[in-house]
């Protein structure tokens, strides 16, 4: 009772055969959270004081002045366009003469940078993607200035886009990778007021950059600040999806180690992309110490982990980071040992596409990110 400097938290899940969770803790503690809650054809959407949303959302942040009841929020599971199918493409641009190897390995699109000053070469490219079963993520630098511009209007980016977006190779826009999010949020809104079904990718850095280049906190607390970042990217934007770029795997010389930064990013991204109701994407490295001397070629073991463990945490769009060049998975027209592994994966994932979207919704992120990461 708060006569005895006590209080008592009851979590009510609030649907049909509520159940609830009661704990009692002292004066000035945070209130802890229980397991996710689960409602088949929902999606969980956070605690709240009130029913159905209303009121103030309650987090592990929460400091206690009394006793409390929180309800659980639940949206009703709606399949969107840009949903969670498994989707798999990479950060790499190809020569005609490699766009084969690249549907025999298994990719649903590539990267294209659109030059507006030469159309029929443009479309004849896209045509090429097109023919090898292919799509494009498009890098367009005059519609990336557009959007930051005050001038911006919906009218004109879809008139800026009639080039390419009606052609059955386009996938999506790629915005920018790592960008300043004040900026991305701008332009990512700008877009989706114009395009609401067209899918637009900021590749978010991970918890690592996030520390290190955006100034959002100190490292003990780097699952609170990192979600918090995010939050803040996905409301001002109104993004479809959420793209952070978390690298699993590191370490010296021939030595592979998973990262704990990588545990806190995957965890933290696939909640807020689940409770955001939007798709998620992440990167995945082909090649150990892109940015130090020593690198080495993943195993079979590291590739299938990296993408089993992303998709097992509700993450549906997989974007592999260093596909193309020397001690890589292509290199011209040779394949190395990599791509097979790749190549394995990839027919794994899309045998289950066609199941995941409802899969993912109501049984993924079982690891939540208010848990220790060194325990894994």
């Amino acid at each position: 009772s708060e006569s005895d400097g006590k209080y008592s938290v009851v979590f009510n899940t609030d649907a049909a055969g509520a159940s609830y969770s009661a704990v009692t803790l002292r004066a000035d503690s945070v209130a802890p959270m229980p397991e996710r809650p689960t409602r088949s054809g929902y999606v969980f959407k956070g605690w709240y004081t009130g029913r159905n949303g209303s009121g103030e959302r309650v987090s592990s942040n929460t400091e206690l002045s009394g006793n409390l009841t929180v309800y659980a929020n639940w949206e009703k599971y709606e399949p969107r366009q840009i949903g969670n199918n498994i989707v798999i493409g990479c950060y790499d641009s190809f020569t005609e003469e490699q766009l084969p190897l690249v549907s025999e390995l298994g990719l649903d699109w590539v990267f294209h940078s659109y030059d507006h000053s030469d159309v029929k070469a443009q479309t004849e490219f896209l045509d090429k993607l097109a023919a090898n079963g292919l799509e494009a993520m498009i890098l367009d630098q005059e519609l990336y200035d557009l959007l930051e511009s005050p001038d911006c209007t919906p009218s004109l980016i879809r008139e800026l886009m009639n080039d390419y977006s009606s052609h059955k190779a386009f996938y999506g826009y790629w915005l920018e990778d790592e960008p300043d999010i004040n900026r991305a949020a701008v332009q990512v809104k700008n877009f989706i007021k114009a395009c609401p079904d067209i899918l637009i990718m900021a590749e978010l850095v991970g918890p690592q950059g996030a520390h290190v280049h955006a100034g959002v906190g100190n490292e003990d607390k780097t699952a609170e600040n990192y979600r918090n970042w995010i939050e803040s990217f996905i409301s001002s934007s109104n993004t479809n999806i959420l793209c952070d770029g978390i690298y699993p795997i590191s370490g010296p010389g021939m030595r592979s180690t998973v990262d704990p930064m990588w545990l806190i990013g995957l965890m933290t991204g696939s909640e807020a992309a689940k409770e955001h109701n939007i798709a998620h994407s992440m990167y995945i490295c082909c090649t150990s110490n892109v940015f130090e001397q020593g690198m080495h070629s993943f195993t079979e073991k590291d590739m299938r982990f990296q993408g089993f463990s992303a998709l097992a945490s509700g993450c549906s769009k997989i974007n592999y980071f260093m596909i193309n060049g020397y001690n890589y998975v292509l290199y011209g027209t040779n394949k190395t040992k990599q791509f097979e592994y790749l190549k394995q994966f990839n027919l794994d994932a899309h045998s289950i596409s066609s199941v995941y979207e409802r899969y993912n919704w109501e049984y993924s992120v079982g690891i939540t990110a208010d848990k220790n990461p060194e325990r894994y």
